[in-house]
């Protein structure tokens, strides 16, 4: 074995210039801050070659550097170095070969110009031991270029080359030798099996996934937005499959048309021939009628010449021209009085109303004297005809009316001009409903004015954005802060949002319309001024709040990003901005509630017009009831004022006189009546008298019959010319009617031939061109019905199209061909543009998922469980006492399914993709999780990926204890039985048994046998430390254990010799304690 027999330290921390011999094993002991730990890390910088290993188990918490030890740290704020300027530091190391008898020195130089400056090299001088002069000057230490210069056996080494050169010198060893000197020295009491594989068994190893991390995320936002497009793609079909049916419907409509127009044609044509058979038929019975009037003209003309010769011979008879006389005058009295008994008939209806009306009047309003006295005199006048007393009770009572009719007329018009106001309120309401029934909010008029205007200042430009109205981009995500957000926005919610570069054009807009109309309060919002809004708090109103516009999400981030959510009003005022579910609102350190009427008709999200059509058919309906009331008291009032009229009461005030005219009249009739019959006693002329009565008679009916067939012939010229006017009529009608044929066949255009074989198949079936007019004008109204819900459903897709993807085209069917544009686009261009590039995306993900993750993580994890191999070999010949130890490693509990995914054979076969596929298939779930872990950005992001690419975390360990009398147990069994020193002594072993594998594998029979440990049995009882030591002493291996005074009378009989640091006046020394072993 090359055992370390010396070591120098110069100018290293408190140890100014220090030779230390070290024989065989060594302890290193005295107080806290004496410097036995600072031997140790001098040890191990020469040892590893490293300046980054300075044990960490004597200061865990400690930031030793190698600066600190060079220039001798204070830890003083007004001197926080003892050593200033140029310092120079030497540690030397002198092993002993004692199979070749020779010494060699390893060491290593640190010129410290700064406390951030300083250089160190290594070097290795052959067949030399300590000496003064290899590293003085005199007193002064030789820096780096001095100590070359002056030896000239000496080899140095950068960093590199040092560990290459010094672990062949120490006997061939391996790599890991560098990796377990620090372990070591590190380690301390520990009960966790995990903890001390990660610590001191298997290294940590980086796997770096910033490409894949970049590739999963690249590859998952380009599949959502291929997710997106396809979403687009569904929505428009179905707008396009609405848009074909509409289609269709309209070439069913040309068709039934067609259908109707060539019945109109034919019914005309048939009418037409009607009427010509009419005006015929008509001539003929006219010519039939003309020949029997002539006949009667004959007959009548006889009997008025016989007529004529008998009442000469009357009219020179006294007596009967005396009757004639009387006759006359009763002829002219009789209609008098029939005329009067009509007027009498009026007055007693008008009599009998106006009482009714009266008595409805009294009925209603119980103090009116005067038409109780008026019922009273009307009473008597339908009794007996009495009319002495009316006409002065009617005159009052009639003046009384006048004058309550104008009170009633006054409440009429009132209630009138209420009537009036509800109609133009439910006009507004009902306006509002068709539009809200559209999807389209109501605003006030200056929004809707400058909304419109600039668009049209777009549309002149050729501008292909549209101005939105900031509300309809925004989404509430959270309901019970939906007030608070529509509340605190308040009128901002109908700011007008529109492209970073259309600004100005819009902003002048704004202004021409300020000068010319007076445009005022709407607002205009300056997109170029978001850009440092792309995120918000958690916890602020903004949180609540999204949109697929950048720009709308942008400015609620502005305006809502600085509002706090709070849960209780006592959380208010610890931020100068925030606000409760409930709209209590803290700013400017003021709190007020929101007025409700703010927030109570949204207009925020998918919903807000639902929400308003509701309030809005609530508002129409409680109108429509007021109205109702309104004219039910309208009607009460018309029908007061209905009676209160005077019209009856007048046409009595003027016919009161019939009664007395008829009463005369009808006395002196009866006179005449009676000298007549006194005179008809003698009837000498009677014979005849009777004889001209009946010739008259003839005459008369003769003339009838003349009347008759005049009026027949009247009435068929009537006939004749309405029936030639119809017939023009007709004519006028088919002209015009075959025009619209002609132009519904021009619209067929090839589908005219179809059109003309159906019309005259259906005329065979149907009969009459009007039944099939009839009939078919019902199916063309219900199939423009059926389009008609096609259009409406049209116009909600592509509402609903443009609102959720931000689409400008018009939602109409005319607006329709860019919806179809759209569609070929992304189907013909984006579609197959965003599947390649998920494709690619996919690729580089896989690629890097299984060179960079999968592939290293097996690797690692198949190399870690290749070293517990060699760990176990090391273990296998190596007994504590009667107990000997094996490491079990399997796939982690926890980690099972990684496990499985990490090491399954397909991520290393060529040609297999593993995001799709068998392995996909058997792993999805895994992969799905493990991708969303690689995306995250939540802060904790760091710590899980971690985890996840540490090939460590998917094993589980433990220890297999065999006892000598042939029982077994297991680490994490005894670790919960046992107290803590009982459970290291596997720590021990192990660490020793990497040494001692180590050592013995190195090539040659002789190499170092050197293991540093610094307080490592601080916790364990006496007896179990001396066991260790007794185990290691039997082990071939150079110990040198720094330890507490207290530890001494312990671990001091274990070793060769005991070594004290001390400290005086802030210089360290060693000193060799004397002990005498036992």
């Amino acid at each position: 074995m090359k055992k370390l027999k010396r070591m120098r330290l110069i100018n290293w921390h408190r140890f100014l210039n220090e030779t230390i011999e070290i024989n065989n094993s060594v302890l290193l002991s005295g107080e806290n801050g004496a410097g036995k730990s600072t031997i140790l890390d001098a040890i191990q910088l020469v040892l590893t070659c490293s300046k980054n290993n300075f044990n960490k188990a004597a200061n865990e918490n400690g930031k030793r550097t190698l600066a600190g030890y060079v220039r001798c740290k204070t830890g003083k704020e007004s001197k926080p170095y003892e050593r200033e300027g140029q310092v120079t530091a030497h540690i030397a190391l002198e092993f002993y070969e004692a199979e070749k008898n020779r010494t060699f020195l390893v060491g290593a130089v640190i010129d410290s110009a700064s406390e951030t400056k300083e250089k160190t090299v290594w070097y290795r001088i052959e067949n030399q031991g300590i000496k003064d002069e290899l590293f003085l000057q005199g007193n002064k230490p030789k820096n780096i270029d001095l100590f070359r210069n002056t030896n000239k056996k000496v080899q140095t080494f950068n960093q590199t080359d040092a560990k290459k050169d010094f672990k062949n010198r120490f006997g061939r060893l391996e790599d890991k030798f560098f990796e377990l000197v620090p372990k070591a020295l590190a380690f301390k009491p520990i009960d966790d099996i995990k903890d001390f594989v990660y610590s001191y068994v298997l290294d940590k190893k980086e796997v770096n996934i910033e490409v894949l991390k970049e590739n999963v995320r690249s590859y998952q936002e380009l599949e959502k937005m291929l997710s997106i497009i396809k979403i687009k793609i569904q929505k428009l079909e179905a707008i396009s499959e609405c848009y074909d049916k509409i289609v269709n419907y309209e070439e069913r409509e040309k068709v039934y048309d067609y259908i109707i127009k060539r019945s109109d044609v034919d019914i005309s044509k048939e009418n037409i021939a009607r009427f010509e058979f009419s005006i015929k038929k008509l001539s003929d019975e006219i010519d039939a009628l003309e020949a029997q009037r002539n006949q009667i003209n004959n007959e009548i003309s006889g009997k008025n010449d016989t007529k004529d010769k008998l009442e000469y011979e009357l009219l020179h008879n006294e007596e009967y021209l005396a009757i004639k006389d009387l006759e006359s005058k009763i002829y002219s009295l009789e209609p008098q009085i029939r005329e009067l008994e009509k007027k009498k008939v009026s007055l007693m209806a008008a009599l009998k109303e106006s009482i009714k009306n009266t008595e409805s009047l009294v009925a209603i309003e119980k103090d009116f004297p005067s038409a109780i006295s008026y019922l009273n005199s009307a009473r008597q006048v339908m009794q007996n005809f009495e009319t002495s007393t009316v006409s002065s009770i009617m005159e009052t009572f009639v003046k009384d009316k006048r004058y309550r009719s104008e009170e009633v007329s006054k409440k009429v018009y009132k209630h009138e001009a209420e009537k009036e106001d509800f109609d133009v309120r439910l006009s507004q309401v009902n306006k509002k409903i068709t539009e809200l029934e559209k999807k389209k909010l109501q605003y006030k008029p200056e929004i809707t004015m400058l909304l419109e205007e600039i668009k049209k200042a777009f549309n002149k430009a050729g501008k292909a954005s549209e101005p939105r109205i900031l509300c309809e981009l925004l989404r509430i995500t959270d309901e019970r802060w939906k007030n608070a957000v529509e509340g605190y926005l308040n009128t901002q919610r109908f700011y007008i949002i529109v492209e970073p570069e259309d600004f100005d054009l819009a902003l002048n807009v704004y202004e021409n319309l300020r000068k010319n109309r007076g445009l005022h309060s709407a607002g205009l919002i300056n997109t170029s001024k978001l850009e440092g809004y792309d995120k918000s708090s958690n916890d602020t109103l903004a949180s609540v709040v999204t949109s697929q516009s950048i720009w709308a999400k942008r400015f609620a981030n502005m305006i809502l990003g600085k509002v706090m959510l709070c849960e209780k009003v006592e959380e208010l005022k610890l931020y100068k901005c925030s606000i409760t579910p409930g709209c209590m609102l803290y700013q400017n350190h003021v709190a007020r509630v929101i007025d409700p009427k703010v927030y109570k008709t949204p207009y925020i999200g998918e919903d807000a017009y639902k929400i308003q059509l509701e309030q809005a058919l609530e508002e129409k309906s409680a109108l429509e009831q007021q109205k109702r009331s309104v004219i039910d008291s309208l009607k009460e009032l018309n029908k007061y004022k209905e009676l209160l009229g005077r019209d009856r009461e007048t046409e009595i005030k003027y016919n009161l006189e019939v009664l007395p005219r008829l009463k005369t009249n009808k006395e002196q009739l009866e006179s005449l009546k009676v000298k007549k019959t006194e005179l008809e006693k003698n009837n000498n002329f009677f014979q005849k008298q009777m004889v001209i009565e009946g010739l008259k008679k003839e005459i008369e009916k003769l003339d009838k019959e003349k009347e008759n067939i005049l009026s027949k012939k009247g009435s068929n010229d009537n006939q004749i010319k309405n029936e030639v006017k119809a017939k023009a009529f007709e004519e006028e009608s088919l002209k015009r009617q075959e025009e619209e044929l002609n132009n519904a066949e021009k619209a067929l255009l090839e589908k005219l031939e179809k059109a003309q074989k159906e019309y005259e198949g259906i005329f065979v079936s149907k009969k009459t061109a009007k039944k099939i007019k009839e009939d078919y004008e019902g199916t063309k109204k219900r199939t423009e019905t059926l389009r008609g819900d096609q259009e409406k459903a049209l116009r909600d897709m592509q509402y609903r199209y443009k609102s959720e993807h931000d689409f400008g085209a018009e939602a109409t069917y005319e607006g329709a061909r860019l919806f179809l544009e759209e569609l070929n686009k992304l189907k013909s261009s984006e579609l197959l543009s965003y599947e390649e590039k998920v494709y690619e995306a996919k690729k580089g993900a896989e690629l890097e998922f299984k060179e960079q993750f999968l592939s290293k993580l097996q690797e690692n994890i198949k190399k870690a469980q290749g070293e517990f191999k060699q760990l176990n070999k090391a273990l296998k010949d190596i007994k504590f006492g009667s107990e000997s130890y094996e490491f079990k490693y399997s796939e982690s509990k926890r980690f099972s399914k990684y496990y499985k995914m990490i090491m399954d054979d397909f991520n290393i076969v060529d040609g297999y993709s593993l995001l799709s596929g068998q392995f996909n298939d058997r792993h999805k779930e895994v992969i799905d999780e493990l991708f969303e872990k690689l995306t995250l950005d939540e802060e904790n992001s760091s710590k899980t990926l971690e985890e996840f690419t540490d090939y460590r975390t998917y094993m589980d360990y433990d220890i297999h204890i065999n006892h000598g009398d042939g029982t077994e147990s297991y680490y994490s069994k005894v670790a919960r039985e046992k107290s803590g020193g009982e459970t290291q002594t596997p720590f021990y072993v192990t660490i020793a048994a990497s040494f001692v594998q180590l050592y013995s594998q190195g090539i040659g029979n002789e190499s170092i046998g050197l293991i540093l440990f610094d307080e490592a049995f601080d916790k364990m009882d006496d007896e179990r430390t001396t066991g260790v030591l007794e185990f290691l002493n039997n082990l071939p291996l150079q110990m040198i254990i720094a330890a507490p005074p207290e530890k001494i009378q312990y671990i001091g009989p274990q070793v060769d010799s005991t070594l004290l640091a001390l400290k005086e006046d802030n210089i360290s020394y060693v000193e060799v304690y004397s002990y005498e072993k036992v």
